[in-house]
């Protein structure tokens, strides 16, 4: 197994400075296109993607990269491409640059803390158990390969409006499992960052799960109400706002942030594109709760998302299954 170090100090430092680019647009009154589905789309989200794409080409080239602006890329290289950098004489090198060196995240005391202590489809499939499936296609099925999942702005429509509940992220995936992960806000100042067996950090501090374990004392995040209906999650949801303590609509990435550090239990979104998931696996396997389909399946391809701390994951999905039946 790679030493994930290197990626994580990657993914943090990368996604601080994409989010750095974003504040140059954020609060200007901007003013958005809007792509075939009617999602806006502004210049700080190319700009940023532009930038992550960027740093993925030249430190890891022949990567594959799927971004939300500017598709996937680099496919063919990726099979035979290796998970370090060679140098002429064809050892491994490190894989650091003036970004990892010279910047870190920094405690509350502002001491730098090291970080280790510190397309598909947007619908899912179902087979005939109603359960939700893992959308496959040529590319995911045919190549053995490494790839870099982005989100230059997770929350345009937030950003948009000036509200600074807007994320970056960057995950990259690995034979199909994504094993590190970083969402950076920028407008709050908050990263939360995690790779496989190096834990979930949240500004230089350890991010867990709460340990609330009973529905009736829960805050449930959400996106959009109206997706509910609309993708058959009417009846469950109805169950939610029945039971919970409170149910907010701190949406997109900022739920997900809220969950995995325990500042509310559960993150509901009936759709979700591959882009949007990129980061959450190992954020949430490595601060103690459940991320993945709401037929109970780990992982981040199955066009729909569900976070909850362990507490709670049970009875969550059990509600979701009694919909269902």
């Amino acid at each position: 197994m790679p030493d994930w170090q290197p990626y994580l100090d990657f993914l943090t430092q990368t996604a601080y400075r994409a989010g750095r680019i974003t504040l140059g647009y954020y609060q200007t009154g901007l003013r958005p296109d809007f792509k075939p589905d009617d999602t806006p789309v502004t210049a700080a989200d190319r700009a940023a993607e532009e930038f992550i794409r960027g740093e993925i080409e030249r430190r890891f080239p022949g990567h594959a990269i799927l971004g939300e602006e500017f598709g996937l890329s680099g496919v063919r290289d990726s099979v035979t491409e290796s998970a370090s950098i060679r140098d002429s004489a064809n050892q491994s090198v490190p894989i650091r640059d003036s970004v990892t060196e010279s910047t870190s995240i920094r405690d509350s005391a502002n001491q730098s803390v090291p970080i280790r202590d510190s397309v598909t489809e947007s619908t899912s499939i179902r087979d005939s158990a109603n359960q939700s499936v893992p959308i496959r296609d040529s590319v995911t099925e045919s190549v053995n390969h490494w790839r870099w999942l982005i989100d230059p702005i997770d929350g345009t429509k937030s950003f948009l409006r000036g509200v600074p509940l807007y994320a970056v992220l960057i995950g990259l995936e690995v034979e199909g499992v994504v094993r590190v992960g970083a969402a950076y806000f920028p407008a709050l100042d908050e990263m939360l960052c995690a790779a496989d067996g190096l834990g979930c950090w949240w500004n230089g501090r350890r991010a867990r799960v709460s340990e609330v374990a009973r529905l009736e004392e829960a805050y449930i995040c959400y996106t959009n109400v109206r997706n509910m209906e609309k993708y058959g999650r009417e009846k469950a949801w109805q169950e939610f706002n029945r039971r919970a303590f409170a149910l907010r609509g701190w949406s997109d990435a900022y739920g997900y942030l809220l969950v995995a550090t325990g500042r509310a239990e559960a993150m509901l979104d009936p759709v979700m594109n591959v882009w949007d998931c990129g980061p959450f696996p190992p954020i949430f396997r490595e601060a103690g709760g459940y991320f993945g389909s709401w037929s109970g399946q780990a992982g981040h391809t199955y066009g729909e998302a569900i976070a909850t701390n362990r507490a709670l994951r049970d009875e969550v999905l059990r509600l979701i299954a009694d919909e269902a039946g």
